[in-house]
């Protein structure tokens, strides 16, 4: 499944960790230093068992990742 996360907040980011295991994982972040450090070393979730690296992948145009099957917006709307 296709999966866009729009934030790549504490939230965005735990979802996305987990359902990169086994879903093509896209996180939208505003910020290009997130995004690049995303990239770059993936989010590490650290459990009491242990931690684990996560690779989905992180842009900051929504535009460039196609077609979605799932779109979870993490951010509050006011």
């Amino acid at each position: 499944m296709r999966i866009a996360i729009l934030g790549a907040g504490a939230m965005g980011s735990l979802f996305g960790g987990y359902l990169s295991r086994h879903n093509d994982v896209w996180l939208v972040e505003t910020d290009q230093k997130k995004v690049d450090k995303i990239n770059l070393d993936g989010i590490r979730i650290r459990e009491e068992w242990g931690d684990e690296t996560f690779h989905p992948k992180a842009v900051c145009d929504a535009g460039e990742i196609g077609q979605m099957d799932l779109v979870i917006r993490t951010f509050p709307h006011w």
